[in-house]
């Protein structure tokens, strides 16, 4: 499938969905920093905040598997990408 082909493929509303998801999620994590520097001005409860960041990560991830199954030719390609970056990662983490 070309480029063209992919673009096609997704359409508008996933677009629109997944960057509304990925935004929701900002707000919990950032929740979590406060919580991590030891913010008094934070009026939620460590519960919440987990609670919210699960939820959050559900609901992106529902999201960008749309996007995903567009974009990738077949799982191999995919995970073989996700293989790539954990080893960059490590490979930066260990120097």
């Amino acid at each position: 499938m070309t480029n063209k082909e992919m673009i096609e493929k997704i359409s508008y509303m996933d677009i629109a969905v997944a960057v509304e998801e990925l935004g929701e999620l900002i707000k919990p994590l950032q929740k979590l920093a406060r919580l991590k520097i030891n913010d008094k001005t934070l009026r939620v409860t460590d519960d919440e905040i987990i609670n919210q960041i699960k939820e959050e990560i559900v609901d992106v991830k529902i999201a960008l598997d749309t996007i995903i199954d567009n974009v990738y030719q077949n799982d191999l390609e995919y995970y073989q990408n996700i293989v790539k970056k954990l080893i960059r990662k490590d490979e930066l983490l260990n120097k």
